[in-house]
């Protein structure tokens, strides 16, 4: 891929994930987002670091040590666990060794795609596909998240009840996605539109029962066909670094790294 075209592909990335996790939070009740010139806190108040986190830092050389003592201190005081997530663009380039020296476990690697949404993938079979407009659906939305993941996060239904009405409203850039068969949701996808012609892809699962079936990608295929025709000319997403070569045969290339600090 060549340099430019990566630098750029990165700062979408990064820009689609600083939405992703501050917008609902800057407009739900008793939820909050603290933006300083070189770091940002989205803090749900909820006792889970799947909805607390610290992202786009931007530090000197010689201010890192102390901001990231502050940092850890400041959520430590309030007693919330907090994941930091180091962006593609984040300062300085060493932020990840700092951070594992000073206590902080590395849980997870994820490899940063893009995909070009002039030439989107086809569906290799039928789903039915409804966007989310109800807060019942929203709970589906949540409970097959959950379910999808292990450990289950128990605050996670608590986490979309709170933010119902923002995620819901007309003006959200949080797209939800539900892919049924028949009558039954069975599967699950997040888009964030935006800023501009950019769409996050987010917590795509499928129920442990139907997995296997090509249910995930008939979702995700008709989820960026739903993205280009709203404007959007490219899609972006973090996979599991088991799992980027199944996003590579959908037509996503590797821009970089994305890692998260516990």
């Amino acid at each position: 891929m060549d340099p430019l075209i990566r630098e750029r592909l990165g700062e979408a990335i990064d820009d689609n994930l600083l939405l992703h996790f501050t917008w609902i939070q800057a407009r739900t009740e008793g939820m909050t987002v603290l933006r300083a010139a070189d770091i940002v806190h989205t803090v749900s108040g909820l006792p889970s670091d799947s909805y607390n986190a610290v992202c786009r830092a931007r530090f000197s050389a010689e201010s890192v040590d102390r901001r990231i003592a502050e940092t850890r201190a400041w959520f430590a005081e309030r007693s919330l666990p907090f994941a930091w997530w180091v962006f593609l663009g984040d300062r300085p380039s060493d932020l990840g060794q700092r951070l594992a020296e000073r206590g902080m476990g590395l849980a997870e690697r994820q490899v940063a795609m893009a995909a070009d949404l002039s030439q989107p993938p086809r569906a290799q079979r039928d789903l039915s596909v409804r966007r989310v407009a109800t807060p019942e659906d929203l709970a589906t939305f949540a409970a097959l998240s959950a379910a999808g993941h292990s450990p289950t996060d128990p605050t996670t239904a608590e986490f979309y009840r709170r933010a119902a009405p923002g995620l819901l409203s007309a003006g959200s850039p949080c797209w939800f996605l539900l892919g049924c068969l028949g009558e039954e949701p069975v599967s699950a996808l997040q888009l964030t539109m935006g800023p501009g012609p950019t769409a996050g892809c987010y917590n795509l699962v499928t129920h442990p029962d139907h997995r296997g079936r090509g249910i995930a990608r008939a979702l995700l295929t008709q989820g960026l066909l739903a993205a280009r025709a709203a404007g959007a000319d490219v899609a972006v997403l973090q996979a599991t670094e088991g799992s980027h070569d199944w996003y590579r045969d959908l037509r996503f290339d590797t821009v970089g790294l994305i890692e998260e600090y516990l």
